[in-house]
C-alpha cells in the first residue's frame, strides 16, 4: 500500500509542478487542445485494455494471451523493476 501510495505522489507531484509551465509555454488554448487530447487518448487506452480483458482475471492474463510468453515475462520483469 505504501509504494502504491509513493508512486502517485511522484506522478501528481510532478504534474502539479510541470502543468502551469507548460499552459504558460503553450497558451491557454494550445494548452487546453494538448490537455484535451491527451485525456481522449487516455481514456481510449483504458477502454481498450477494458474491452480487450473482459474474459481474463488479470492483465498479465490478457498480454500473454495476446503478445505471448515472452513478452508476458518481459512484462512481468518491467513491473517488478518498478
Amino acid at each position: 500500500m505504501v509504494i502504491i501510495f509513493s508512486v502517485w505522489k511522484t506522478m501528481i507531484g510532478s504534474a502539479v509542478v510541470s502543468l502551469p509551465w507548460a499552459f504558460q509555454q503553450a497558451g491557454l488554448f494550445l494548452g487546453c487542445v494538448i490537455s484535451f487530447t491527451s485525456f481522449v487518448a487516455s481514456y481510449y487506452t483504458c477502454y481498450l485494455i477494458i474491452h480487450c480483458a473482459r474474459k481474463d482475471s488479470d492483465f498479465s492474463d490478457t498480454i500473454r494471451r495476446y503478445y505471448g510468453k515472452f513478452l508476458s515475462l518481459l512484462n512481468l520483469l518491467s513491473v517488478c523493476r518498478h
